[in-house]
């Protein structure tokens, strides 16, 4: 992968993120910051991974595993700014935490 430049094959180990179109045209979610909109996209990912896995609750409701400081690695921010994001994601009712008990990640 040289000068952008690709050459057949090189593609095809290549992992692309989708962010959901709604999160880009609606206006209710205008104002979110695009880290925030970024980090959907990475929590919608792991819904998908989360599902095949077979991670169902009681209500048949997928759930996933996702803290702060994953976060905050896989977008390259500080640990405050993805408290932000998870913040701003649950404001816009775009995620919903179930607190497990004290030192375990809620789901």
């Amino acid at each position: 992968m040289n000068n952008q430049i690709y050459k057949i094959g090189e593609t095809l180990g290549m992992s692309f993120l989708q962010i959901l179109y709604a999160l880009i045209v609606n206006k209710k979610y205008s104002e979110m910051t695009s880290e925030a909109k970024i980090a959907y996209s990475f929590i919608l990912r792991r819904l998908q991974l989360s599902n095949m896995k077979g991670w169902i609750n009681d209500e048949n409701e997928v759930c996933i595993i996702y803290t702060r400081e994953q976060m905050a690695a896989e977008l390259n921010v500080s640990y405050k700014k993805a408290v932000s994001v998870f913040n701003e994601l649950s404001e816009h009712s775009l995620i919903l935490e179930k607190r497990r008990g004290r030192g375990l990640a809620n789901f």
